[in-house]
């Protein structure tokens, strides 16, 4: 007969869908949200107490080396999980820190694309000078980016992945501000999306990959299942 009151940003409803699934119980759950991050709660557009039950009764599951976890917002590696290997080392030096200032800088000077293999649903494809190759649950992450305009939580019965490409880093620095209006996917020869319900991404070389904000090291590829 009890109501919890889950009161975080993206890692805390993270962390916590993660336990329930391992523990479930009956009571009412309810959001109220904090913290840093709330791509979640810009994709729900709720104000006030949602019920957050809706919204993790049936969660992505992404493999990383045996591992397995479920996520709300999204899995991904690319530059996007070398920023947040960045800001957690910043964040540990107790400086402040960017996201975006930070992946301007990489963008522009130390970050080098990679080879990419996607693999959705059975179908290969193949993919030189790859940024970003998130798989997405929700429309947003990075902190109000809409990496995937179209892709709806409750309703889309397929995820999305999104390959960011180019050879040029001019190129990818003037496009990249466009994906927080979700603009981005007009550029066809750069952007492109797939769907499906079992996605696996492979590196050609280890990266950074980041889950729902939370980093993990060195990771040459992952696999996600709906």
């Amino acid at each position: 007969d009890d109501t919890v009151i889950l009161s975080g940003g993206d890692g805390t409803i993270n962390f916590f869908a993660n336990e329930y699934k391992k523990h479930p119980f009956e009571a009412n759950i309810l959001y109220s949200a904090d913290g840093t991050g709330n791509d979640f709660l810009r994709d729900i557009e709720r104000e006030g107490l949602s019920d957050l039950r809706m919204y993790i009764e049936k969660l992505p599951i992404v493999n990383i080396n045996g591992n397995e976890r479920f996520f709300i917002n999204n899995a991904s590696f690319g530059i996007d999980g070398t920023v947040c290997e960045v800001a957690d080392n910043l964040k540990k030096k107790g400086k402040k820190y960017n996201y975006t200032k930070i992946a301007a800088k990489l963008l522009l000077f130390k970050y080098k694309p990679t080879n990419a293999r996607v693999i959705v649903d059975g179908k290969e494809y193949i993919y030189k000078n790859v940024w970003l190759a998130p798989t997405m649950k929700g429309r947003y992450y990075g902190g109000g980016m809409i990496i995937a305009p179209s892709q709806d939580r409750l309703k889309s019965e397929d995820l999305s992945v999104v390959i960011y490409k180019t050879r040029s880093k001019i190129r990818a620095l003037m496009i990249f501000p466009s994906i927080f209006k979700g603009e981005h996917i007009k550029k066809k020869k750069v952007v492109n999306i797939l769907h499906g319900k079992d996605i696996e991404v492979s590196f050609n070389i280890p990266c950074a990959l980041q889950i729902d904000g939370e980093t993990v090291l060195n990771v040459k590829s992952y696999k996600v299942t709906l």
